[in-house]
Parts: structure tokens; sequence; C-alpha cells
């Protein structure tokens, strides 16, 4: 009995783990979606990065150690090329941008 009762409270402990990171991220964003976007185009744009030949393929809303961002991804218009930009902008307006052409 002792045994049973030891196994539901660690599944229990183990459900309430797994689902308590899920919960968290169902947060409101401290920074909405529109206020992110021209946040974004103006780090690509100061980076020099023509994104001209992409088009927007997502946004999703995620987070990490530094905490919640937007996170874009621009794919390229031609399919035999897979250089995508990644674009993340945190709720402090810090941006990071990764991806892009392999230098030649």
């Amino acid at each position: 009995m002792k045994k049973n009762l030891l196994i539901v409270f660690l599944i229990l402990s183990f459900l309430g783990v797994s689902i308590l990171p899920y919960a968290y991220a169902q947060e409101r964003p401290a920074m909405s979606l529109k206020d992110s976007f021209p946040i974004a185009e103006a780090a690509l744009k100061k980076a020099s990065i023509d994104v001209s030949n992409h088009w927007l393929y997502s946004i999703i809303y995620a987070h990490n150690n530094k905490g919640f961002y937007w996170y874009y991804t621009y794919r390229p218009d031609s399919p035999s090329e897979y250089d995508e930009f990644y674009v993340k902008v945190y709720s402090d307006s810090s941006v990071d941008i990764t991806g892009g052409p392999e230098p030649a």
C-alpha cells in the first residue's frame, strides 16, 4: 500500500512540475506583437541585412534564459536556398539576429 501511494505521489509530482512551465508560458506578453515588429525591422536594417528576397514565414512567442521574446523567421523566396534569418525581440526591446547566408 505504501508503495502504491509513493508511486501516485511521484506521478502527481511529475505532472505538477511538467505542467508548470507550460502554464507560465501562457502569460500575456509584456510587449505586443504589434510593438515588436518595428523593432525587428529596425534591427535588421541597422545590421545591414537585406530581407527583400525573403518573406516572413512565422512569428511565435517563446522564452529562454534571457526572458520572453517574439521569434521571427524570414525564409528566402527561392526554394533552392535555405538561408533563413531569425530575429528575437525581447520584452526589454533587445534583439538577437541569427541565421542568414553562409559566408563564402
